[in-house]
């Protein structure tokens, strides 16, 4: 019976370790989730500040241009067979901002991370 339970779970194990591999994100779908998240920082910051819509927009634009340029030059995404890492270098620091799986890249930074490096 023991053995049946074990010969089971390392299949399952299998399974999942395969469809891991298979279904790894892209490392520009690591870069897009970053930059949403930026976004939303950068639009609760330029609505903070209570400018007029045209400066909002053109605020808006440069500083989604600036971080994108940002996670461009400064963002890497290494792949570890099953899952992806994008890490993020500041200051002198790499930091993991970003871990892939199962075809999702999920943000590990939160929103006053992003603002710290916005600001």
């Amino acid at each position: 019976m023991a053995k049946k339970v074990f010969v089971f779970l390392t299949f399952v194990v299998l399974i999942l370790l395969a469809a891991m591999a298979f279904s790894k994100p892209e490392p520009w779908e690591h870069q897009a989730a970053v930059r949403q998240l930026a976004m939303n920082v950068v639009s609760q910051e330029v609505s903070n500040a209570q400018l007029p819509d045209e400066l909002v927009a053109a605020g808006t634009d440069m500083a989604m241009n600036a971080a994108g340029s940002f996670l461009q030059s400064n963002m890497q995404v290494d792949d570890y067979l099953v899952v992806t890492v994008g890490t993020v270098s500041f200051h002198g620091q790499t930091l993991p901002i970003t871990v892939g799986a199962f075809g999702k890249v999920f943000v590990l930074a939160d929103e006053e991370d992003v603002r710290h490096i916005v600001r």
